[in-house]
């Protein structure tokens, strides 16, 4: 009988179930860009849990980034999708 120590790390596609995930959340912070004319998610409270989530998920990222532990395909994937996207501060105080 086999465990869940024994599953592969990896999906017969080569990518980890984890990148689906995160890739959707990629699109979906994406969409938020867009339906608020720009505003990035707010990862704390007024913001609704949905954008909270998006906030926090983006905050890692960023973190990742500063700790080098971002890969550097989802850098690519990140910058082409989300342009500025490691320049929070800097929007934010932009108005938007």
């Amino acid at each position: 009988m086999t465990g869940p120590d024994d599953l592969p790390r990896r999906g017969s596609w080569g990518f980890q179930p984890a990148d689906e995930v995160w890739e959707q959340r990629l699109i979906a912070v994406a969409e938020f860009l867009a339906e608020h004319e720009g505003r990035w998610p707010r990862s704390t409270r007024p913001a609704e849990a949905d954008e909270r989530r998006l906030g926090q998920w983006l905050g890692t990222q960023r973190r990742e980034m500063r700790s080098l532990g971002l890969s550097e395909i989802r850098r690519r994937r990140l910058d082409e999708t989300l342009p500025g996207w490691h320049e929070r501060r800097a929007r934010e105080h932009s108005g938007h």
